[in-house]
């Protein structure tokens, strides 16, 4: 039984077209589908009204006198198939709840199956979810779920699968359809959103199919896997682009984030994020060269601590690298001689495993220490004192800041650091960092966010985050303020686009764009914030503290000094940009203006001044 929209007239120009499929299935039913003659000047009527955007008129006196309501109801509805969707401003779905309305008055119910078998046809053939659910409800179509279910297995075998799902979830048919008759194929189609209306309507089958998923993780080529099941089932339009390990990947974190699955849910991705995690920490150490010895420690030992099994691994990755290194791992974790790589036989083999594992364990440093610097590379360093660099961490820190200190500033520099994630559980934020133009101060999630503190949260919210008067400066504020939003709770209503929000990136791709020289030009320079900085001040950030494991506690002082910084240079940067552009008579307040503009296209645009949104003066940096 198909509907689709055609030329046929029924009544004063409201089309009707029910293809023969429909009109022999219904007279196999013994459904009349042939209007009489008062509906006929009912349907006119409404055709009437809503082509002329009145008021549709009262069904009440109709419905009331009809023999029966639901028939003449399904009839009126399939007199207008120029409804394509039948979404809820169409004239077919007011007319079914004008039916819901005036039944719920009456009491009245529908009065046979067959009924109800066409009605679900109908609402089927539409493809829309909000329609099948109204024609559910109005017709109870879900009091016949054993003669539904034949049917939605005649749409799964016809590929329809976004109907098929949508039967599913509103007849909850869950248990009745095996997950390789729909999950399996709406993944193979990357029909995401689907798959979490799907599990949205039924949580308890999600970890039954990230388990599916994390099997699928686990075959060196996920292609070969879904050829062997297409095989068997021939789904269409197969997304080959996303049959392999990184999107698989993704959806199967995702769904463990949003249905609070356990890691051990996932074991083999799992592995594979570790493993992968372990391998970019050795690039990281010996070929980039961008990892503190302190950074390096810390996070092997968390890695391995929560993946024991990934020590042999990491022992045969670094051997090639650095036998010494290797060795001082093994020794600390206890690996089996049996699982050393071969050159680590042909090593010192009297080298003290105690002195080796106690290498390992290095104490916080002082907290003036400077981090260690190479000779070669000159590094761009915090120009205030550390005593300006405020760990905000307790109740009355929090207080006064954002009383005194944050009262009254009209621009900060905004940033954010978390711990690299190796697995399946995302890392949630560890410090948001506020600096302005003489002090930064780092808000210690770890200890904040917690509900006592919401009060707080609120405040600083109202006079900082939703204060469009106040403009944050960041450098890819968007993973910023979605790390932020997604991890506190108290900050998840904050709107983070448009006027008050200002990216650094795209501020300095205007300005440089017009041609305005930077006092150390680079030829082939990225546009990364580390190039900017060095085309600015003529040195590079220091980012051996980047990968570190920001969840640890006592933090050392070259991660304070480096979070510090991440934020305290958006403010240099700006402040120098405003006077470059001072002096080379650039507008500058009007292209901060712009970029934030450009990302309010979200939203209803509407006439703003830009004085409203930035600093009156532009020596208020200075």
């Amino acid at each position: 039984m198909n509907l689709h929209p055609g030329d046929c007239g029924a009544g004063n120009g409201l089309v009707v077209r029910i293809v023969p499929a429909l009109e022999q299935a219904a007279a196999h039913l013994g459904f009349q589908c042939k209007l009489t003659e008062d509906e006929q000047v009912w349907s006119e009527a409404l055709g009437s009204s809503w082509r002329a955007r009145r008021l549709l008129p009262d069904l009440e006196p109709f419905l009331s006198t009809v023999p029966d309501s639901y028939a003449s109801t399904l009839r009126l509805v399939l007199a207008c198939s120029t409804h394509p969707d039948f979404g809820p401003k169409t004239l077919p779905f007011l007319i079914v709840d004008k039916l819901r309305r005036w039944a719920a008055v009456s009491g009245m119910a529908p009065s046979s199956t067959l009924l109800k078998m066409v009605a679900f046809k109908v609402a089927t053939q539409q493809k829309n979810s909000s329609f099948i659910r109204l024609i559910s409800d109005v017709f109870q179509v879900h009091t016949e779920r054993d003669t539904i279910l034949p049917h939605v297995k005649d749409l799964l075998a016809d590929f329809n699968y976004k109907t098929a799902c949508q039967c599913v979830i509103v007849f909850n048919l869950h248990d009745q359809i095996h997950q390789d008759e729909l999950l399996v194929p709406l993944l193979i189609q990357d029909k995401v959103c689907l798959i979490d209306d799907y599990l949205n309507s039924c949580p308890r089958l999600a970890p039954d199919f990230v388990k599916y998923l994390d099997n699928l993780v686990r075959n060196k080529s996920i292609v070969n896997k879904i050829q062997v099941f297409l095989a068997d089932t021939p789904v269409p339009d197969v997304k080959w682009e996303k049959m392999y390990h990184k999107p698989i990947g993704k959806l199967i974190v995702r769904l463990c984030k949003k249905f609070n699955i356990s890691p051990e849910t996932c074991q083999n991705l799992s592995h594979m994020r570790a493993f992968g995690g372990i391998r970019f920490l050795v690039r990281q150490k010996y070929e980039e060269n961008v990892i503190s010895e302190n950074a390096w420690n810390d996070l092997i030992t968390d890695t391995i601590t929560n993946n024991p099994n990934l020590l042999r691994e990491l022992v045969c990755l670094l051997t090639p690298y650095d036998t010494k290194e290797a060795l001082k791992w093994a020794k600390h974790f206890n690996l089996s001689e049996e699982f050393y790589p071969p050159d680590l036989f042909t090593f010192d083999e009297e080298v003290d495993s105690v002195r080796v594992s106690s290498l390992i364990l290095n104490e916080p440093d002082d907290w003036n220490t400077s981090p260690s610097t190479s000779s070669i590379v000159t590094y761009h360093v915090l120009s205030i004192p550390m005593k300006n660099i405020v760990i905000v961490n307790k109740r009355s820190i929090f207080e006064s800041v954002i009383l005194h200190d944050l009262s009254n500033v009209n621009v900060v520099g905004l940033d954010s650091e978390w711990k690299p994630s190796f697995g399946t559980k995302p890392s949630s934020v560890s410090l948001i960092q506020l600096a302005t133009r003489n002090k930064v101060f780092i808000f210690d999630i770890l200890a904040l966010n917690n509900k006592q503190y919401s009060n707080l949260w609120y405040t600083l919210t109202e006079r900082v985050f939703n204060n469009p008067n106040v403009i944050k400066i960041g450098f890819g504020l968007d993973n910023d303020m979605r790390e932020i939003t997604g991890s506190i709770p108290d900050l998840s209503s904050v709107k983070y686009k448009g006027f008050g929000y200002l990216e650094l990136g795209q501020l300095w791709k205007n300005i440089v764009n017009t041609g305005m020289p930077v006092p150390f030009p680079k030829i082939n320079m990225g546009e990364g914030l580390n190039s900017i900085v060095e085309q600015c001040f003529g040195t590079c950030l220091n980012k051996n503290e980047q990968c570190s494991n920001w969840e640890n506690r006592p933090l050392r002082s070259s991660q304070i000094e480096y979070a510090a910084l991440d934020a305290f240079v958006l403010i240099e940067i700006f402040k120098l940009l405003s006077n470059l552009c001072l002096k080379f008579n650039l507008d500058f307040e009007e292209m901060c203006y712009q970029v934030m503009e450009r990302s309010e296209h979200s939203k209803t645009r509407k006439k703003r001044t830009k004085e409203k949104f930035l600093p009156q003066e532009n020596n208020s940096l200075k």
